[in-house]
């Protein structure tokens, strides 16, 4: 989004823009310069990668350092909703909504993809059947469809499709869907009005709570910043706008939505961490504990394209830093370090 523009009006122009009739408009990934592409639609991804420093705490593994480690804990928290071997959740194919409505400079994503460039618009069952054809036709089979982005909640419609077709088809209990969020179509127009989100499944006759019925549905909620200053610099977005989408957990948590948090341990700053703690604990008294770190990789292209040629100077922080206070944190509230306990194990409620 540009600067200054309103962030509520931008989300709801780019619903507008991904989908068409009853098509969605995904990235056409072919001849990008992105990790692991296996067809014009999909990539592959592989969460728990050592060698990355990647690890799931769910799993015994060993021991987990959490200045040097990252949680990716995506196969345990499926295989505890599941069941079945942990192996088989370790490989997602992802596939990419080619729009956002934020601006971050360290995202990954060519700015073409971002922007909408040659997207191809297909239905939720196109997208489910050509997962579920690349998923025969690789010989380390995949269990999980991903939906990312660019913001994939601007087609919530989209996911809540794709889900109900897997269970007509009878594989509800074998193939997961995991998704991701910047959180801003879980913003109301107007203080105690409907979300976008909602407004947009209402239109089909649906609820947010349609999506959290579904055991093979989980949600990624990235909280990019931990502060109004930070969270600007960071998504062009106004600052005006970071405490709503803090807020906009409580709606994700009334829903019982399966919600695994993020965020940034290098690209945000542990001042006054303290605040968006209690925050966070006020919305649910277990909801930091299900937040994990992450540390960011600045090295792909795109990333440096895009600072080069836009004149932009962020500032990257120690993560070590965020790790410790958020660890202290955790220790003063719960008498639990970070990571101590894995995320699949802490509940919200009856999720």
């Amino acid at each position: 989004m540009s600067p200054g523009t309103d962030l509520i009006s931008c989300t709801k122009a780019l619903r507008t823009r991904v989908k068409k009739a009853a098509k969605f408009g995904f990235a056409d990934l072919t001849g990008e310069s992105m990790p692991e592409v296996v067809s014009s639609t999909f990539r592959e991804f592989t969460p728990h990668k050592p060698e990355k420093h990647r690890i799931d705490n769910g799993k015994n593994t060993g021991a987990f350092d959490k200045y040097e480690d990252t949680v990716f804990d995506y196969p345990s928290i499926i295989q505890s909703k599941l069941g079945g071997k942990w192996d088989q959740y370790n490989k997602l194919l992802s596939a990419q909504i080619g729009l956002c409505n934020f601006h971050c400079w360290y995202c990954y994503v060519p700015e073409a993809v971002l922007r909408g460039s040659g997207a191809q618009y297909l239905t939720p069952q196109d997208l489910v059947d050509q997962f579920l054809k690349i998923r025969c036709a690789r010989e380390s089979k995949s269990s999980v469809l991903r939906i990312s982005g660019g913001e994939p909640f601007l087609a919530p419609d989209l996911v809540l499709d794709c889900l109900e077709y897997l269970e007509r088809i009878g594989l509800d209990k074998e193939v997961f869907l995991w998704s991701e969020t910047n959180l801003s179509p879980f913003l109301s127009e107007e203080p105690g009005g409907p979300v976008l989100a909602q407004i947009w499944l209402q239109q089909r006759g649906s609820r947010l709570e349609d999506l959290a019925s579904f055991r093979n549905f989980a949600l990624h909620p990235c909280l990019h910043g931990t502060n109004p200053s930070d969270f600007h610099q960071t998504t062009l977005a106004q600052a005006e706008f970071f405490d709503r989408l803090v807020e906009a957990f409580a709606t994700l948590v009334r829903s019982r939505i399966a919600i695994y948090p993020t965020i940034s341990s290098n690209a945000s700053p542990s001042d006054n961490l303290d605040s968006l703690f209690s925050k966070l604990k006020a919305i649910h008294p277990n909801l930091p504990l299900r937040f994990a770190l992450v540390t960011y990789d600045f090295a792909y292209p795109p990333v440096n394209e895009r600072l080069t040629r836009e004149h932009r100077t962020p500032t990257r922080y120690d993560s070590r830093s965020m790790i410790s206070k958020w660890d202290e944190l955790l220790r003063k509230h719960y008498g639990k370090s970070y990571a101590e306990i894995p995320r699949k194990d802490v509940g919200l409620d009856d999720q």
